[in-house]
């Protein structure tokens, strides 16, 4: 894609000047800011998981990844920055959206089990050939 922008809920909600409640609502506002711009607009839903909004030729789809249930949760810190680096580095492996989309669901799930950021680079670095194989 030419263009991919990342957000969470609550900053999206601020760009918006309301509360984006529903799929439907996030995917007409996500439609608009394709408009400006972008190919892909992705939003972390926080332990809900994620959506991806994005063009297919002159349709915008959306497609949306469960939340991952994470058990001994440390830190989120960092994990808008986690999922976005899986998301590209899938992304350049894979050219498939989609599987992005999950990698980086996956890959930010695994960064709440850290602290801070410590351990983030091996994270990403020890799951990217795993996943695509």
């Amino acid at each position: 894609p030419a263009g991919i922008g990342h957000t969470n809920l609550s900053e999206l909600n601020v760009r918006c000047g309301g509360k984006l409640r529903h799929i439907k609502e996030i995917s007409e506002f996500g439609n608009y800011l394709l408009s400006l711009g972008p190919d892909v607009l992705l939003v972390t839903l926080g332990e809900k998981g994620a959506l991806m909004i994005f063009k297919e030729g002159e349709r915008v789809k959306l497609e949306k990844c469960t939340g991952i249930s994470v058990r001994w949760f440390k830190d989120t810190t960092g994990c808008g920055d986690v999922f976005c680096a899986g998301f590209l580095i899938s992304y350049l492996n894979t050219n498939d959206l989609i599987q992005s989309l999950d990698f980086a669901n996956r890959m930010a799930a695994e960064k709440c089990k850290l602290s801070g950021f410590e351990k983030v680079a091996k994270l990403l670095k020890d799951n990217r050939y795993t996943m695509f194989t």
